[in-house]
């Protein structure tokens, strides 16, 4: 596993392969930050298993990620493989699908608020 953001040379300013600030999450190899002129990239490979360390890597990625908005005033972009699918017909593996309407209210709230703050979209999931 691990993942890696390719830039032609000149266009980043610095890179940093370990953004989470956990010594765990970040021997892992799951997410790069690259600071450019006007944005900072966060590229990620999300775990696909385990609620715990999903659940962990997903708040200390929403931490680094307004850290880097608060420190630097510059916009801050998330992309790469977050191993999730909006619509089951989407996944091949049909048992590694998690049902929302099983997960706790305060779950779901949690989800749909990171979703809809965090991105452009709008997650239209009932709470």
């Amino acid at each position: 596993q691990g993942v890696a953001t390719w830039a032609k040379e000149g266009l980043t300013i610095c890179a940093n392969s370990n953004p989470l600030d956990s010594e765990v999450l970040d021997s892992l190899g799951r997410c790069i930050r690259t600071d450019h002129k006007s944005f900072i990239l966060f590229n990620i490979y999300a775990p696909c298993r385990g609620t715990t360390i999903r659940r962990e890597f997903y708040e200390a990625l929403r931490e680094s990620m307004s850290r880097a908005r608060r420190e630097t005033n510059k916009p801050v972009i998330l992309c790469g493989d977050f191993n999730v699918a909006l619509h089951k017909y989407d996944i091949h593996y049909q048992w590694r699908t998690v049902r929302v309407d099983l997960l706790s209210l305060d779950q779901r709230k949690c989800l749909c608020g990171y979703m809809n703050k965090n991105t452009n979209t709008n997650t239209n999931v009932n709470v």
